[in-house]
């Protein structure tokens, strides 16, 4: 009787013009219809490695240690990119994880898609609370957020004049983007390019793209996305363990051979920085320009010097290593420039590298490690 009545009076109150839109009250309230756990989607940024698989099952048991007290049926989409999206090329920049998301896993009740690292920790009953602050119909970009302090050349010198005004998410904290602005997002992907071809610090160039030069969507700072730092604080959301993880010993300096591009240019200012520091701890160390300088002493390969791109010579010195039968025989190669710093004791027994990508983003593209950082 007395919803009936309710009912009437609202009609009235809503014929007469006095009422406003009930259901925008509550949103302006908070109050949005309950959010579930399965109305979330995860994804998990991992790599295909002995050592990540390992890092992503303990994610994996971190996350469904929480939800025992569900029904299997209740629980939420976890993905993990080095199984789910193994056939996606440049998964590790987010962008192209776009279509497939939607085209897979937009479904009626999908709201939040959320998208981290393997070493990170999600508290998954505090992230729906927070969650259910917010209206995943509406174009919304949350996390953790990072700002230059000053200008950089990973993000190409971007607001030079004030670089601090612009926040990209930090990935190891989490960041949860609302299947509104996934489905944008993958629009503009069909009708438009990505402008860059070069992927250097995906963080950011996923910002830049939601942002879209300020037609788009700015990163929201959540202070419950923690950084390592804050991870103790029991009303972190996503926190990060912290511990390096131990990978044994490190290699015998017998077994790496250090290959140090360089050109006349820097004869006399870097390659004396390196020699006196990180260099002399290497056993096998040679360095390479356009120029033989026998003080050095240097081997020319025959490559001419360039501003910009230098596989040239890297694949020069591969090719020079494979066709010379002492330095095949070695475990491992580090290919590096006159102006990296790198500590070779704490080298550890596996790939290393800064990877960057070239065309990853709108496909046909390739991964390849940067010069810059070894």
């Amino acid at each position: 009787m007395f919803t009936n009545l309710i009912i009437i009076l609202l009609l009235k109150l809503n014929n007469n013009g006095y009422a406003m839109n009930i259901q925008n009250e509550m949103e302006k309230a908070g109050a949005y219809p309950c959010l579930q756990v399965n109305d979330i989607v995860f994804v998990i940024l991992s790599q295909v490695n002995e050592f990540h698989v390992q890092q992503a099952s303990q994610f994996q048991i971190h996350f469904e240690k929480q939800l025992t007290l569900l029904d299997k049926s209740q629980w939420p989409v976890l993905l993990f990119t080095h199984k789910d999206f193994s056939h996606v090329d440049g998964a590790w920049t987010v962008i192209p994880l776009f279509e497939h998301i939607v085209n897979t896993h937009a479904r009626k009740n999908t709201r939040w898609i959320l998208i981290c690292e393997e070493d990170t920790r999600i508290n998954v009953s505090l992230l729906v609370t927070t969650l259910e602050q917010y209206n995943a119909t509406e174009s919304l970009f949350l996390g953790r957020e990072l700002r230059d302090q000053e200008t950089t050349i990973i993000h190409h010198f971007a607001f030079a004049d004030n670089p601090s005004q612009f926040a990209y998410p930090d990935f190891r904290a989490g960041f949860v983007l609302s299947i509104t602005l996934i489905q944008q997002l993958h629009h503009r992907l069909q009708t438009s390019r990505v402008k860059s071809d070069f992927s250097i610090d995906p963080k950011f160039e996923l910002a830049l793209f939601v942002w879209d030069e300020g037609k788009g969507t700015t990163l929201t700072h959540i202070q419950q996305f923690c950084s390592a730092d804050a991870s103790s604080d029991p009303s972190c959301v996503t926190s990060q363990p912290g511990k390096f993880p131990d990978c044994h010993l490190p290699v015998d300096k017998r077994d790496l051979y250090v290959a140090v591009k360089t050109c006349k240019k820097f004869h006399e200012t870097r390659i004396p920085v390196v020699k006196a520091t990180w260099g002399k701890e290497a056993e096998l160390i040679e360095y390479f320009s356009e120029m033989a300088d026998n003080k050095i002493p240097t081997i020319d390969l025959g490559i001419p010097n360039t501003e910009r791109g230098h596989c040239g010579k890297t694949m020069a010195i591969i090719k020079r290593i494979i066709n010379t039968p002492e330095l095949s025989a070695v475990k491992w190669i580090l290919i590096a420039d006159d102006d990296t710093i790198i500590n070779l004791n704490r080298l550890q027994p596996v790939v290393l590298g800064e990877r960057y990508g070239y065309a990853v983003v709108s496909g046909g593209g390739y991964d390849y490690i940067t010069g810059g950082g070894g």
